[in-house]
C-alpha cells in the first residue's frame, strides 16, 4: 500500500471566503490565512 499524498480539497473555498472579506493576493492572503487558521495546511 502506498502512502496517500496530502491534497487540500477545501483550500479554494477558504481562499474565496477570505477574498470575499478583503481584496488580497499572494503573500498577504497566505499570511492572513495562517494568522486566522494556524492549523490550515494549504501551502505545505
Amino acid at each position: 500500500m502506498s502512502k496517500k499524498e496530502y491534497a487540500p480539497r477545501h483550500a479554494p473555498a477558504f481562499i474565496l471566503l477570505f477574498l470575499a472579506r478583503k481584496s488580497d493576493y499572494g503573500g498577504s492572503l497566505l499570511a492572513a490565512m495562517k494568522r486566522e487558521m494556524p492549523h490550515f495546511l494549504g501551502d505545505r
